[in-house]
């Protein structure tokens, strides 16, 4: 079986640990927009290029995918949700709404845990907690842990918020599953194959943790997930299913226009 070589992957071809490369484990557009030296550029074009022919795990290897205030995070290309290219204006929302650290940031559907990791090493939480079905998922947070020897993240294997403890944390955020099924979309890469990280059922995902919300979240907690407006404006919607589960809509922040990938919003509540 072919797998790819250990030269083309993220962390060798970036060397992150000894420079101040971010992110381009990606594989995307961005990487153009870094300044590389020619033979790099040639690197990640062909690292692109061989991992639509490798076979198998071995094409989906754990990597590191950059580095953020120290801690270096890991992920599979195939886990990708555009999480590293959404998590600066990510956090220009959480300035916008929440605006102060806070204890314990728990995000649910993590992945790699992209935006968790990002906002605890800028110091926006003291303890982070890590939620997904996927065990893939899990299993590269987990060397996300070990690497970075961090004692301050936990995580579970749960459908959405139903395995995760009561009154365990002061924010919720997600970059979910964002398209119902009878909202019609493309096939997102060559290495998305299943719509784990894409198609959301009946709105499954969002109705469980809204309605797990509540009981997750401590006294005056609150939610801020991001939405992608390539499935329209689906505000009032999430509007209703937060006030069914006793909660209250605080506001709507639109992405910066700049932002890459895909016209994204957030939906900021409150709870208990």
């Amino acid at each position: 079986m072919l797998k790819i070589p250990n030269f083309l992957l993220t962390e060798n071809i970036f060397k992150l640990r000894k420079t101040k490369y971010y992110g381009p484990g990606i594989f995307n557009y961005s990487v153009l927009l870094t300044k590389l030296p020619f033979y790099m550029l040639i690197l990640v074009l062909f690292r692109k290029a061989i991992s639509r022919i490798v076979a198998g795990k071995k094409k989906f290897p754990i990597e590191l995918a950059g580095v953020s205030a120290g801690i270096n995070i890991f992920h599979r290309i195939d886990l990708n949700g555009e999480g590293f290219n959404l998590v600066f204006d990510y956090l220009r929302a959480y300035h916008k709404t929440v605006k102060k650290p806070l204890d314990t940031i728990l995000e649910v559907g993590c992945g790699p845990g992209y935006l968790g990791f990002v906002f605890l090493s800028l110091g926006l939480c003291k303890k982070l907690i890590l939620v997904d079905i996927n065990s893939n998922a899990l299993e590269v947070v987990n060397k996300t842990i070990k690497n970075n020897n961090l004692k301050n993240v936990e995580c579970y294997l749960s459908d959405g918020l139903t395995d995760v403890p009561e009154n365990c944390c002061d924010l919720i955020i997600s970059n979910p599953v964002h398209f119902d099924e009878g909202v019609e979309i493309k096939k997102w890469r060559h290495h998305s194959t299943d719509e784990l990280i894409a198609r959301d059922k009946d709105w499954s995902f969002h109705k469980n943790i809204y309605s797990n919300s509540g009981r997750v979240l401590k006294h005056n907690g609150s939610m801020l997930i991001q939405e992608n407006g390539l499935a329209g404006d689906n505000t009032g919607l999430f509007r209703d299913m937060i006030e069914e589960s006793g909660g209250s809509f605080v506001d709507k922040v639109i992405s910066n226009p700049l932002t890459p990938e895909s016209p994204m919003y957030y939906i900021f509540s409150k709870f208990n």
